[in-house]
């Protein structure tokens, strides 16, 4: 474990924040004016911040806990003066998002500023009835709120938190100076979002925002950097796939080198299957003979040109139901090197490896990645402005969006889904359909049940909740994840090349490539890195052993009002075990862990790991670079996503397994009638476009066939392949 004593080498010693509540100063009474990027305009708009009187209960995540181990440290930096869409997202906005100044533990210490990440919506009054209900307004709720309201269904969505997102949202500090940040807390990792106009692409959300008349600028990318035990590899895109296996080559050597190229061959029917596989399609009943029936032709003229070149590749297509260690047995891969980088690769998508890692999205990426013209994406404003424009999409056609509107329990009469009754003891009836996009264990606890396969007595529904708590108890929660968020001066980091980054912007011709984009020619800063820290015995996913860093301001100069200092978001993510911190949890169920000594104490040692890996990436003193940092645990996670133990995701493939009812193909069904689900727990599983995916399904699946026949009509009338 590092030593987190004092800093050495004359840097001033940092100041830790106070953990009495009691002693913080009032929040500030002058309103404020920010610009925030508008996605319908694409331009930027104002709004004013009203400070309201809070107490630490009301301050936004992510990281209400975690601002009572913020610190600010002076800088020889100047005072003054936020992506295509991988198989993985971010973002918030809050109501009048409460100010809460936070002092260090002297008075000479500078104070942070709590903000809202954007405007939100007025208060919407609470219908006593809706013809859809959904509960939560993560990326799948989003998206399945848009779908429906599109096809005229009159929607009521309700999330707990201030603002939408879920754990892909972001948020905003403001230091002393009067300088504010914008974080993203969630994946920031994205492709396929970005079209040259040719409508190719595949992704499910560039494809939804296409139809909803939603558009995003994405800046786009071409590379980033591996932090390996063996050297630092370029996980480059495009170029065919040879630049990624060439740096293969140089650090795996030969042997890792021929393996991998007998891996794309035994990838390339799935690969091919999944490209045609529109996930608009995607439907849990018989219908889907008619929605999915649609690219049958398709998908045999793919599978017909996979197989002309090397008919043995015929054996891959049961794998399409597998995990990739199949596909990875069937290929002969043997090398240590290849075989750890691919578990590698598996578990920064889906924090699981090899073996719970669906081959069909495997090989998917693989494509995704090497086409000729491929490129990363960084959406404009960060990943909230992708959950921005599902939301405004959604509201523009008459959904409603309620935040701060937690939901205690999912009604049920007689084994169907009825409505939700809120914490304030408010009831909204469901006509049609509710559908939950929180986790299958969360959903549980909303239903009445618990994970020890028993009811909690409700005599409504003892069956069929008893099935989803079999389903979901069959299926382990992924670990949680450690978050830093930092502020750090441009001059502790590799130099920026904004004007290069600019020039990619929404440019069907140009990618921002860090290589050689710096002064005299020597490497500009890149948006992503990646740390791994050891895999000598082969082992990937061992705690805070996998570090993904995203450095937004790289490229979008926004997320920071001070164009002298870059925003960081370092992270483990499902690699945090919650049972670390349980300790620390009151018995009463309160957050009173927030100020408790050994919390912070507890924090401060696992955060440096993550400093760790930052020195493996940018040096041994950006620690002491940083002015302000924030960090996340997994109570945090737990607290304030509502996620169960904080978890990242499931621990299973859930393309081959449904979480909500194990009698039932993966998909949006449960255990009960006219509940639907959405999410990372629902096929196709973890990531953006997954989310998106299982949102649209579950909509599709309320709104019935013809509708969705519908959708699909109106996606290939704009040249999608559907």
């Amino acid at each position: 474990m590092m030593n987190t004593g004092p800093v050495q080498d004359g840097a001033k010693k940092k100041k830790e924040i106070k953990s009495n509540p009691s002693a913080q100063p009032e929040p500030e009474t002058l309103t404020r004016t920010v610009l925030q990027w508008d996605s319908r305009t694409k331009k930027k708009r104002d709004f004013q911040i009203f400070p309201q009187s809070t107490s630490t209960t009301n301050l936004p995540f992510p990281l209400r806990d975690t601002m009572l181990g913020t610190r600010a440290t002076s800088t020889s930096a100047s005072a003054s003066a936020m992506s295509r869409v991988n198989s993985v997202s971010a973002s918030p906005r809050g109501m009048s998002r409460p100010n809460r100044r936070i002092s260090a533990s002297s008075s000479s210490a500078s104070s942070v500023t709590t903000l809202p990440a954007s405007p939100n919506t007025k208060q919407q009054q609470i219908p006593s009835s809706a013809e859809v209900v959904i509960v939560g307004a993560g990326f799948g709720g989003l998206a399945a709120a848009a779908v429906l309201a599109h096809e005229g269904i009159q929607v009521e969505v309700f999330e707990a938190h201030d603002t939408v997102g879920g754990a892909a949202h972001s948020f905003q500090r403001r230091t002393p100076d009067g300088n504010s940040y914008t974080f993203d807390s969630g994946p920031s990792y994205f492709m396929g979002l970005s079209e040259s106009g040719d409508a190719r692409s595949t992704n499910a959300l560039a494809q939804l925002l296409r139809l909803l008349d939603e558009p995003v600028p994405q800046y786009t990318y071409l590379s980033c950097d591996y932090h390996l035990p063996e050297g630092v590899l370029r996980a480059r895109a495009g170029g065919g796939g040879v630049p990624y296996d060439n740096a293969v080559r140089e650090m795996g050597g030969e042997s890792a080198y021929q393996q991998l190229k007998a891996l794309r061959r035994a990838m390339e029917p799935l690969a091919r299957v999944a490209e045609v596989t529109p996930f608009a399609a995607l439907r849990s009943d018989a219908a889907a003979a008619l929605t999915i029936g649609r690219s049958v032709p398709r998908m045999s003229a793919a599978i017909a040109r996979a197989l002309a070149a090397d008919p043995s590749q015929a054996a891959a297509l049961p794998e399409l139901a597998e995990g990739f260690d199949a596909t990875m047995r069937r290929a002969g891969v043997t090398d240590p090197f290849l075989t750890r980088l691919m578990n590698l690769e598996c578990f920064v998508i889906s924090g699981c490896l090899a073996d719970q890692t669906a081959a069909a999205a495997m090989a998917y990426l693989f494509a995704e990645r090497s086409r000729e013209d491929a490129v990363y994406d960084y959406p404009q404003g960060g990943a909230m402005a992708l959950c921005e424009a599902l939301k405004n999409a959604a509201e523009r056609r008459g959904a409603k969006i309620h935040l701060k509107s937690p939901v205690a329990r999912i009604k049920h009469v007689d084994g169907v889904a009825s409505g939700v009754e809120l914490t304030d003891g408010r009831e909204v009836e469901a006509k049609r359909a509710v559908i939950t996009g929180v986790s299958a264990w969360d959903t549980l606890k909303l239903l009445g049940g618990q994970l020890d396969n028993s009811s909690s007595g409700d005599s409504n529904l003892s069956t069929e909740v008893d099935a989803l708590a079999a389903a979901a108890g069959a299926v382990p929660p992924l670990d949680s994840f450690l978050h830093l968020h930092a502020v750090i001066p441009a001059d502790a980091l590799p130099p920026a090349n904004h004007e290069l980054a600019e020039a990619c912007l929404d440019s069907p011709h140009r990618a921002f490539d860090a290589p050689g984009a710096g002064p005299n020619g020597t490497d500009a800063l890149n948006i992503h890195y990646l740390h791994v820290r050891d895999w000598s015995d082969g082992v990937v996913d061992s705690p805070l052993n996998v570090v993904n860093v995203s450095v937004p301001t790289a490229l979008d100069p926004s997320a920071s009002t001070d164009r002298n200092m870059h925003v960081l978001h370092a992270y483990g993510a499902a690699n945090e075990s919650f049972s670390l911190y349980e300790s620390e949890l009151p018995a009463d169920g309160s957050a009173k862990y927030a100020s408790s000594s050994s919390y912070q104490e507890l924090k401060a040692q696992r955060k440096a790991y993550l400093y760790d890996s930052l020195r493996a990436i940018f040096g041994p003193d950006i620690e002491q670079r940083v002015a302000h940092e924030w960090v996340g645990t997994p109570l945090t996670q737990r607290r304030f996503v509502n996620r169960f133990r904080g978890a990242y995701a499931a621990g299973r493939d859930v393309t081959r397994v449904n979480m909500f009812d194990a009698s039932k193909a993966p998909g949006a069904d449960t255990s009960l009638q006219n509940l639907f689900a959405c999410g990372d727990c629902v096929s196709p599983g973890v990531g953006v476009p997954a989310a998106v995916a299982s949102g649209i399904a579950a909509a599709n699946r309320v709104s019935g066939v013809g509708k969705h026949l519908s959708l699909l009509n109106e996606l290939s009338e704009m040249g999608y392949s559907v």
